[in-house]
């Protein structure tokens, strides 16, 4: 199973950026204007790669646009623990995960 990032990224056409990324695998999560949108992407697969969408901010952003992408990436870095943190939440059976060994005090009684 694939891991999977979110990007910003921009397009002329909507519906057909929706179109290419759903036909990857992927799905747009957020949109956050006209020409703004949230995806994910598998892991492996480079935004670079899509016809229909990029990851690089248009040269004539509004301010309203700008906002709304500093806005979302600052949400984004807090809700994105580095992976240290991601492996502390994982359940201790999932697969490949082995819980922290540690010594338990002995009890007196």
């Amino acid at each position: 199973m694939s891991d999977y990032q979110e990007h910003i990224l921009f397009t002329s056409d909507f519906e057909q950026a929706v179109a290419e990324i759903e036909s990857i695998g992927g799905a747009v999560t957020h949109r956050l204007g006209e020409r703004i949108f949230v995806a994910r992407l598998a892991g492996e697969m480079d935004p670079q790669a899509l016809s229909a969408a990029s990851p690089d901010s248009p040269p004539d952003l509004n301010e309203v646009e700008q906002r709304l992408i500093s806005a979302w990436r600052s949400v984004g870095a807090k809700q994105n623990p580095d992976k240290a943190q991601r492996d502390e939440k994982r359940k201790w059976d999932a697969p490949g995960y082995e819980p922290p060994k540690y010594d338990l005090p002995e009890s007196d009684g």
